[in-house]
């Protein structure tokens, strides 16, 4: 008889749960829709290799690391995207209600090496496990024309512990097309208001935190994780029909950078579900155009995150949606 326990991929669902103390595990306080997602184990093995009379070279083998990753990516949706805000940059506001039933949450990042430690949880047919500990490395965001705005997601964390079966539920959230993504640039924050839109065909950035697990003596687990240094990079294609990109390149130009996502359905009277992140200061970095002789010439420019010290910092994000807690 077939295992009832084999089952497709999409039956498998990612549950994120923040901890209240570093590396005891909690249970999910929301499950988000992903496209990929696995908790997977990381081990690190020392071979011994001693000479016993023999030709056969490995005598034991031994395991010194057991640890974790994850990686998640789908697409961005209004609530449930709030959970991964915070992870990766550690400090969120209190709701503000800005209209009857709509709340905004401002993410801004945490300026220390300690960060919000989750459990991600995986349910599957075949079981659940968890992994204890999880730090978020690196958060990409991207949207192009005629496609979803998407994230991904990866975590380093503790050793993989197996659990009861789960009970996923989920949210019914509003989703982020980029036919409702704007990208404005300025040469200061307070310019972006009133800034045209950048033609832009895509968007994307990465937010990178330089996790690092801590080893000690006595474990094969972690001790500890910590983040190092935040870093943002990103990149923007657009039609090529001037050379003032490419200037502002050479020029190590410094600019403010907006990029708003806005759902399509309101949640409000009048408001919709948004999610702004804000650049306060970029330093564009690269340039190049496409090459194909048959298509319209693109080009593609780079940009790098800088610490702005009018508004003390690198990122800003700003979610709208209808989640009253704080995250």
């Amino acid at each position: 008889m077939a295992n009832c326990n084999v089952a497709i991929g999409r039956l498998s669902a990612i549950g994120i749960g923040k901890e209240v103390t570093p590396g005891v595990p909690v249970e999910p306080t929301a499950w988000i829709p992903v496209e990929s997602g696995e908790v997977t184990p990381i081990i690190k093995t020392v071979e011994d290799t001693s000479g016993y009379g023999i030709i056969d070279k490995i005598a034991d083998v031994m395991t010194v690391e057991n640890t974790s990753e994850t990686a998640v990516s789908g697409i961005i949706r209004s609530e449930s995207i709030g959970h991964i805000l915070m992870a990766t940059l550690g400090i969120a506001s209190a709701p503000k209600e800005v209209e009857t039933g709509v709340y905004e949450h401002k993410f801004s990042r945490k300026n220390d090496n300690c960060p919000i430690t989750y459990t991600i949880t995986e349910d599957t047919p075949a079981g659940a496990k968890q992994a204890p500990y999880s730090v978020i490395d690196s958060l990409d965001i991207e949207g192009k024309v005629g496609d979803y705005v998407r994230f991904t997601v990866k975590y380093i964390g503790g050793q993989i512990i197996t659990v009861t079966d789960k009970n996923p539920t989920y949210l019914q959230e509003n989703v982020f097309v980029a036919a409702g993504m704007s990208v404005k640039m300025a040469n200061t924050v307070a310019d972006i208001a009133t800034a045209p839109k950048v033609r832009a065909q895509s968007f994307k950035f990465t937010v990178t935190k330089g996790a690092e697990s801590i080893m000690a003596l006595g474990s094969t687990n972690v001790d500890a994780i910590h983040n190092t240094v935040l870093e943002i990079k990103g990149d923007m294609e657009l039609v090529y029909d001037s050379d003032t990109m490419m200037q502002r390149v050479i020029d190590w130009s410094k600019q403010a950078i907006s990029v708003l996502m806005e759902t399509g359905e309101k949640i409000g009277a009048t408001k919709k579900a948004s999610l702004e992140v804000t650049f306060p200061r970029v330093a564009l970095s690269e340039w190049k155009k496409s090459g194909d002789m048959d298509k319209i010439v693109t080009q593609t420019v780079g940009f790098t995150g800088t610490y702005d010290i009018a508004t003390a910092a690198s990122v800003i994000m700003t979610l709208v949606n209808k989640t009253k807690k704080q995250y």
